[in-house]
């Protein structure tokens, strides 16, 4: 089964998470020292936020964004039946790339990809779903 990962999703690598945590740990505790309530509320949401993962695929089933903060996971997920719309648009990203805006209902993704990965997914969509509008901006 392929699989595609958009190129504009940034993957947050684990050094980059510790830093962010004792940050947000400095902030609590100089928040108390300070009986600064608004700190302590900022601080601990931040703290909470750094936590968080998100990774995005699209394969054979559809559209997959995955939400992991350790303490709870989540997958949202698009199939291609339920892909109402793949707009192409070059203008906006970089050469040899292509932003595909992925809508269902009146919900919209973007993502950016390569030109050869986004031929083969507008051709995955239209197999799967022959009814899908497929346009280019």
């Amino acid at each position: 089964m392929k699989e595609f990962y958009p190129k504009n999703v940034k993957v947050v690598t684990v050094q980059k998470q510790i830093v962010k945590e004792v940050f947000g740990l400095a902030l609590f505790v100089v928040s108390i020292f300070s009986h600064s309530w608004g700190g302590i509320v900022a601080s601990s949401l931040f703290m909470i936020a750094a936590l968080l993962r998100k990774w995005v695929i699209i394969d054979e089933g559809g559209m997959h964004v995955y939400y992991n903060a350790y303490f709870f996971k989540y997958e949202e997920a698009w199939t291609f039946e339920e892909i109402t719309s793949i707009h192409k648009d070059t203008r906006h990203c970089g050469p040899n790339e292509c932003m595909l805006h992925i809508g269902r209902e009146f919900m919209t993704r973007r993502y950016v990809f390569t030109l050869a990965e986004t031929a083969e997914i507008i051709a995955m969509a239209k197999e799967k779903n022959p009814g899908i509008q497929i346009e280019t901006m």
